[in-house]
């Protein structure tokens, strides 16, 4: 749920920062932001979530993707990971390279959710001031010592109510 509250402070919608965080196989919230970003035309993240059931791949596909030069086996997977679309299985294909030509046993069941404290704290963040981004200014607020300080060109100061979810760029730091 921590992972979930980290990505949605950076404007993304809870279902998906979910969607996120199960194609990341819960790889924590710098991962799932980072594949947010690259997968935001995908229109599957704009639905609700539900944990996709595998597909049933249809000879029709399998024979479409062996033609483009995938294996029947690669193919399977491919298909099998988008719900039997084969465009999207070949963008999967390409973009997973590791998970898609990875041996049959090393498939196993879709990640838990793990619970407990959270793996990532925000330590840092830039925000954009200005009326468009063709104009404007940039500052920075980083946490020092349990407390924001601002930093804006030569100026530092200490920051009481640091503007946290109005950030253009998010930093965040590993809890041990």
């Amino acid at each position: 749920m921590n992972a979930i509250s980290m990505i949605t402070s950076g404007g993304f919608t809870s279902d998906q920062a979910k969607w996120a965080l199960f194609n990341t196989g819960m790889s924590g919230a710098e991962a799932a932001y980072e594949w947010l970003i690259m997968n935001i035309e995908n229109p599957d993240i704009h639905k609700p979530f539900e944990v996709p059931s595998p597909g049933k791949a249809s000879p029709e596909n399998i024979a479409m993707l062996t033609m483009m030069g995938l294996t029947d086996d690669q193919a399977k997977r491919a298909l099998n990971k988008c719900d039997n679309d084969a465009e999207r299985a070949l963008d999967w294909y390409f973009s997973h390279p590791e998970e898609a030509n990875a041996p049959e046993e090393a498939e196993a069941a879709p990640p838990q959710v793990e619970t407990g404290p959270p793996n990532y704290k925000l330590t840092a963040f830039v925000t954009h001031l200005g009326a468009s981004p063709l104009s404007g200014h940039y500052v920075t607020h980083i946490e020092k010592n349990g407390e924001w300080v601002l930093y804006n060109d030569n100026k530092v100061a200490a920051s009481t109510d640091p503007p946290c979810g109005k950030a253009y760029i998010y930093f965040f730091s590993q809890v041990q």
